[in-house]
């Protein structure tokens, strides 16, 4: 029962995370969009499509898992998925753009091969992107930081910020 209610229930908030922002559904939904990326031909409107998908689920997941002991803005929050919207696509485009020559005259493995190397490097680095800027707020402000619980509570004695 414990780790069922620590894999749905937000630790600082107390509420049930939904499915698609729990860390659960992170290999299942990626698992889809990493196909997608792949195997999808590397048109533009692919390419922009894939990795805004890609970065907007990456948003989604870290402020479902976010320390909510910090507090965020509307404001951090939507500079936060600019920042990584615009990011995955620009980075995945301009690879592309790099290798078009070949890609376009590539087939079977040779296409996934080329799709693979520039959807890996655009998501690596806008989800390292994604990641610093969604989580600005905690490294700016801190976290709080507590004891370990001495009986049934979730958390111990709050003892500052980090």
């Amino acid at each position: 029962a414990f780790r069922l209610v620590s894999i749905a229930v937000h630790p600082d908030t107390s509420e049930v995370i939904p499915w698609l922002l729990s860390m659960r559904s992170f290999v299942p939904v990626e698992l889809l969009m990493t196909y997608g990326m792949v195997v999808a031909r590397p048109t533009p409107f692919n390419t922009i499509f894939w990795q805004w998908l890609n970065q907007t689920y990456g948003c989604a997941i870290t402020y479902g898992n976010r320390n909510a002991s910090s507090n965020y803005t509307n404001g951090d929050i939507l500079h936060s998925y600019v920042v990584a919207a615009i990011a995955g696509p620009a980075i995945s485009l301009l690879i592309r753009k790099r290798f078009e020559a070949r890609a376009l005259k590539a087939s079977g493995a040779r296409l996934i091969y080329y799709n693979s190397w520039s959807t890996f490097v655009a998501c690596s680095a806008a989800g390292f992107l994604n990641t610093i800027v969604m989580r600005w707020t905690e490294t700016r402000k801190g976290v709080d930081v507590y004891l370990p619980p001495s009986g049934q509570e979730q958390f111990g004695e709050c003892v500052g910020q980090s």
